[in-house]
């Protein structure tokens, strides 16, 4: 990409740069009429990059977005007219995915239009042409995309591995087995042992540690350090162990095509300017800067990213915004909400991206200290462990962070519920739980609420994961362990899993998708956050609803 192109993003640009454009092209409709447009002579501006699939259903968003992050102006998907596709409904697919990618970029401030989707015969050369050219006349009245080729993400040094090995305690190890013998994954996988890492870690195994795929199949879940009598702190230890490997280019198998990472990488951008505020029902009560320290900001997370990407499962975790801005407005609070608040990075700095994670810590601290608060209140696990507990390792923080579930609880008497005795379970986010000890406050706000909590066998500090962490090996093994936590929750007697965490709404609703390799019945639960239970029971909004009464 030349010097001119990376000029000046917020500017149009100067006459003759013609805006970058990939075109995905469906093999047997889209890319038969853009050859017939070369072999006729058909012009078209040439700053069209064609990409070649075998359906335009095959097209996901993290493709999409991983164009745009590469420097694309905009991008084309193209395929067989909806009556002529060759796998019969990939084309209907595509359509819903590119609806869903255009809510992402406009999310992100980047612009729906800046993604089309075109439906082009083989014999339909002159269309595939005229497609190119007025995308581009479109294109050129626009701004530019706040990404642009070589970011200069500042590259950090990682610890080094013997400096690792004595920080988290690793020498400490009596291989009482206690850490495998605890570890949902080993029971299900012979092949994964923390301890055997453990011992190749103490026998200094760098390179196998490092090139071994199943360094990635730990949840982190924190079960084995709970167990552990040594205080071997094994989370931490992978945490750095998968920064290192990296650094060679060692990855575990990304679900969702890596689309989650995509947005958090993107989120990096210096230029970017969000929708933010948007996902909020305009009634409610938030402020852009604290009137005095004692305000807290709210800390949203990426549920409406998420929400765009998995709203056909039937999660809501869309609304969970808007429903914890409504509890907080209910007991006195009126947060403040950043304009232009980034991921807090979580899932790069689970997957080893500590540059991408050290930018967004530098953007999120600057839109932090520009709010004037001194607290920060999460509906997020994850988001509150990351600024809790890894943001002071990466720059200077001095915020206290607290999640929903201890504000509210501290004030559940303001909240006014209306009692209705429903039965209900409750599932205990690994983050939330073992890794920051938040085990009452759930509870007590259910009780207040009047429901009745029936606890699964294995619950609290016993509580089994959702089986994915940081959107990385999602498999048979996580599959086997959301269909055993689903069925514990089944024998409760209850029909409603509550939990305080978006992911575990994702993943538990994921679960009971498909094929199952056991009954219907045996599984079948519906999953609810906690800020949505509470705002049905305290009547802000009523049952089946989505928004604010």
């Amino acid at each position: 990409m030349t010097a001119a192109r990376r000029q000046g993003q917020s500017e149009k640009r100067g006459e003759g740069i013609r805006p970058r454009i990939v075109a995905f092209c469906c093999n047997w409709c889209a890319y038969a009429g853009a050859d017939l447009a070369g072999v006729s002579r058909i012009q078209y501006p040439a700053n069209v990059e064609i990409i070649r699939t075998m359906c335009s259903g095959r097209i996901d968003p993290a493709f999409i977005l991983r164009a745009f992050e590469m420097g694309a102006d905009g991008v084309l998907v193209a395929g067989c007219h909806e009556a002529d596709c060759h796998y019969i409904s990939g084309n209907q697919h595509a359509r819903k995915r590119v609806e869903a990618t255009q809510e992402l970029l406009d999310l992100m401030g980047i612009g729906a239009e800046r993604l089309m989707l075109k439906w082009i015969n083989a014999n339909e050369g002159a269309v595939f042409a005229e497609t190119i050219a007025q995308f581009t006349e479109k294109l050129g009245k626009m701004k530019g995309t706040p990404f642009q080729d070589g970011q200069g993400r500042e590259v950090l040094p990682t610890m080094d591995f013997q400096q690792l090995v004595k920080s988290t305690g690793v020498y400490n190890c009596l291989e009482c087995g206690k850490c495998t013998a605890s570890c949902p994954v080993a029971r299900r996988d012979p092949d994964f042992s923390p301890r055997r890492t453990i011992e190749k870690a103490l026998e200094n195994l760098v390179d196998e540690i490092e090139t071994d795929k199943l360094l990635w199949s730990c949840l982190t879940c924190k079960m084995c350090e709970q167990r552990c009598p040594s205080g071997v702190q094994y989370c931490e230890f992978v945490q750095g162990a998968r920064a290192e490997a990296r650094r060679i280019n060692q990855t575990g198998r990304i679900s969702h095509s890596g689309v989650n990472l995509g947005i958090q990488r993107m989120h990096g951008a210096q230029n970017l300017q969000q929708n933010r505020l948007d996902i909020i029902e305009k009634k409610l009560k938030v402020k852009k800067k604290a009137d005095s320290k004692e305000d807290y900001v709210y800390f949203v997370g990426c549920a409406p990213y998420y929400q765009a990407l998995y709203s056909d499962l039937g999660v809501r975790v869309g609304e969970i915004p808007s429903h914890t801005v409504a509890l907080l407005n209910r007991v006195g609070i009126q947060p403040v909400m950043l304009d232009n608040e980034r991921c807090c990075g979580h899932d790069l700095l689970w997957n080893g991206d500590i540059d991408n994670f050290a930018q967004l810590v530098k953007m999120n601290l600057k839109e932090l200290k520009k709010a004037g608060a001194s607290r920060i209140v999460t509906s997020c696990p994850e988001c509150y462990r990351t600024l809790k507990l890894d943001y002071p390792k990466f720059g200077r923080f001095d915020l206290e962070v607290r999640h929903i579930s201890e504000v509210l609880a501290e004030r559940a008497g303001k909240l006014k519920f209306k009692s209705n005795g429903e039965k209900v379970t409750l599932q205990d986010p690994c983050r939330l739980g073992r890794h920051l000890g938040v085990f009452k406050p759930p509870r007590e706000l259910l009780a207040a609420a009047g429901a009745q909590l029936v606890e699964m066998e294995h619950h609290g500090q016993d509580s089994t994961c959702c089986g994915v962490a940081a959107w990385v090996n999602c498999g048979m093994c996580s599959k086997s362990m959301q269909i055993q936590r689903l069925r514990e929750a089944r024998a409760t007697g209850a029909r409603k899993i509550i939990t305080p965490c978006l992911k575990c709404s994702i993943h538990l609703t994921c679960a009971q998708t498909g094929e199952l390799p056991v009954p219907r019945d045996e599984v079948e639960m519906e999953v609810v956050d906690l800020t949505r239970y509470l705002a049905e029971a305290a009547g802000i909004v009523s049952p089946g609803e989505g928004g604010e009464k």
